[in-house]
């Protein structure tokens, strides 16, 4: 392995310097090159991030010396953009964003031996689905580099105050499960079980979105108990911001004075929720996976490297680098691109070997002919990843925000799996 290894290093060296726009301009070549996919919806404040955090991660990879390559893929319909990066002859895919999209492209890249990555799908349903691969004797294909939401409904339940508490979530892969979750943590935890209300899933971009917001709300008023709540969870993407300000407009749901407002998966809108009243969100809690690299400075000089006004929205920006990271030294340590070879190298350059923070300081121990730093432990931006068989972290983080009167926030850190405060 060692000799295969050296020899793709070499060669990944002699072609350095071929770069490719990252926006579909040009054509690369992937018989020659790691062509990465990435499989992203066209443009929205989340996406944008991730697309700049691919483009960082190729840019240092190659100019350590490796040959990656990025491709863009039709992010709005998952499947069909996944079947069409393979024709172009990817050899990985980075994304989906989401956990419904990345259920829609499981089983095609899992039949077809393509490795996906996603570094924002949480949801405990697709850790069920490889389980179910690796039950078959199969490898799964499918990784994430944030951790799944088993941890995060531990982390929530941990939170969330005793008493009645009401949980209005999307009702698709990830707010479904997710409240199941928090159900299940909560009741091991001897706490009261909580109100379960699901809406139907929507954009708030969609024309009809006042209309989906008030029959969401209109749900939740109808169920018995509500009005006895002294917690309310609302997990949700951007709508959440349109029915967090509905159930404050609420008669029958507490409200603030009364019950601890949490955010899961919107945070990020406080501000939006009443933009002519920032004391609106007073006390909230907001909570998702973090980035905290070791040490802590890493993290900071990477999201120095954006430009606020046009990446106003970083969440998940590490975990999009790392993820493209991780694919090259996989390749890397398997002496070659084909997922269905390097494949069998993405957990072990995450954990158990010579522990490197970069792509540069990673590939020069796997190209060390002597062979005494064979293998490494690559420590990524968003913090140690240590995959399982089951293609999920091992390690990483959660931030929890208490918003204030002002509209600002502060935040703390908990790991992964223990869940123990280790802010800075």
């Amino acid at each position: 392995m060692k000799t295969a290894r050296t020899a793709f290093l070499i060669a990944a060296v002699a072609l350095a310097g071929m770069l490719v726009a990252c926006f579909g301009d040009g054509n690369p070549d992937c018989d020659e090159s790691l062509c990465l996919g990435l499989l992203f919806p066209a443009s929205d404040g989340l996406t944008d991030g991730l697309v700049q955090a691919a483009k960082f991660a190729r840019d240092d990879i190659n100019a350590a010396g490796g040959d990656v390559e990025i491709v863009f893929g039709d992010g709005e319909d998952a499947l069909s953009g996944a079947r069409g990066l393979a024709a172009r002859g990817v050899r990985g895919i980075v994304g989906p964003s989401f956990s419904s999209k990345s259920e829609e492209i499981f089983d095609f890249v899992t039949e077809n031996e393509l490795v996906a990555v996603s570094p924002s799908a949480t949801s405990v349903s697709l850790t069920e689905r490889n389980e179910a691969v690796v039950e078959r004797g199969e490898r799964p294909f499918f990784f994430r580099t944030a951790p799944h939401d088993g941890f995060h409904a531990r982390l929530l339940a941990g939170l969330i105050d005793e008493g009645k508490a009401l949980v209005v979530h999307r009702e698709d892969a990830f707010g479904t499960k997710l409240a199941e979750l928090i159900a299940g943590n909560l009741e091991s935890l001897g706490k009261s079980s909580p109100l379960l209300v699901a809406y139907d899933p929507y954009d708030d971009e969609d024309p009809d979105a006042a209309d989906r917001t008030s029959a969401a709300v209109d749900r939740v008023e109808r169920l018995d108990g509500v009005a006895d709540a002294v917690s309310v969870v609302v997990i949700a993407f951007d709508e959440g911001a349109m029915i967090t300000k509905a159930l404050l407009d609420s008669r029958t749901v507490p409200d603030p004075d009364v019950a601890r407002y949490y955010m899961v998966g919107f945070g990020y809108l406080a501000r939006e929720i009443d933009p002519s009243d920032p004391a609106a969100v007073d006390g909230f809690l907001s909570t998702g996976p973090a980035a905290l690299s070791d040490p802590p400075e890493r993290t900071g000089e990477f999201d120095g490297r954006f430009d606020e006004r046009l990446f106003p929205v970083r969440s998940y920006v590490a975990h999009a680098y790392d993820a493209v990271v991780v694919m090259a030294l996989a390749s890397l340590s398997a002496g070659s691109a084909s997922p269905s070879e390097y494949v069998s190298e993405m957990a072990a350059v995450t954990k158990e070997g010579t522990k490197c923070r970069s792509y540069r300081e990673c590939a020069a121990l796997l190209g060390d002919s002597d062979g005494s730093n064979d293998g490494i432990d690559y420590e990524g931006i968003s913090g140690p990843i240590e995959f399982d068989e089951n293609g999920d972290v091992g390690a990483g983080f959660y931030s929890v925000f208490t918003h204030d009167a002002d509209g600002d926030s502060s935040g703390r850190i908990f790991s992964v799996p223990g869940l123990n405060d280790v802010t800075p």
